[in-house]
């Protein structure tokens, strides 16, 4: 790990903060690489490719899962733990590259806007409550509201399966 830190940073013992610069530089590079790619699927996949589902079977649903298999593929092959949630980042950079960019907080803070917020949550939990096998009564009126907003939102309630 020390000649690797020496290649990143300096040929000397390198400081601290050169280690932690060289982790926020390797950062930006990731999120500048995840943004670049997704803004090229937004031209070669289908319109709505950011909304595709693992579990969608569709037709029009192949080119994007197609896609998402061999990104995660890399990224296994590269080590990483958890590929899903950085083609979930993807996902989440294509829908804003498509719907716009999330709008910044009061003050300028990158907190995601309402709007992102209502894209990704609520399907989320709509997605969550249809997982499971049996729900109370209030759950089930939850999911009611759930499917209203969702379909107040223009995204299809087909679409988001089990």
């Amino acid at each position: 790990m020390t000649n690797l830190a020496h290649n990143i940073v300096s040929p000397s013992n390198p400081t601290l903060d050169e280690l932690r610069d060289a982790v926020g530089d390797a950062h930006k590079r990731q999120y500048g690489a995840v943004k670049v790619y997704a803004v090229k699927l937004c031209s070669e996949l289908p319109e709505d490719w950011h909304e595709v589902e693992h579990t969608d079977l569709s037709e029009e649903a192949k080119p994007t899962l197609a896609e998402a298999t061999k990104f995660r593929d890399v990224l296994r092959k590269a080590g990483h733990k958890n590929p899903s949630v950085v083609w979930t980042r993807v996902r989440a950079e294509g829908r804003a590259h498509a719907v716009g960019a999330p709008e910044k907080e009061k003050g300028g803070s990158n907190k995601r806007s309402i709007q992102l917020r209502f894209l990704e949550d609520i399907p989320a939990l709509y997605k969550a409550g249809k997982r499971e096998e049996s729900l109370t009564t209030q759950q089930q009126l939850v999911m009611t509201h759930l499917a209203s907003a969702i379909t107040a939102m223009n995204l299809d309630l087909s679409q988001l399966t089990k």
